[in-house]
């Protein structure tokens, strides 16, 4: 788990840093419209926490769990 919860620590501001840039560079070209400095900031750090709430759980189709049994 500690493996986990360290690799989705260090892939999920990256992560949510370039979805965020495409997103406003899009929503610039159609409104003219931008983020100040400090909803961006606010907008990372929530898109961040939630990213590394999803990333440790374990997910439907893959539980996280390794078989080691050979059949």
């Amino acid at each position: 788990m500690q493996d986990l919860q360290s690799g989705c620590e260090a892939t999920c501001p990256k992560s949510c840093e370039n979805s965020i840039q495409t997103y406003l560079a899009d929503y610039k070209a159609a409104t003219g419209y931008d983020l100040d400095a400090k909803a961006y900031k606010r907008l990372l750090g929530s898109c961040t926490r939630r990213c590394n709430q999803e990333c440790i759980k374990g997910g439907a189709a893959y539980d996280y769990v390794v078989n080691f049994r050979r059949y």
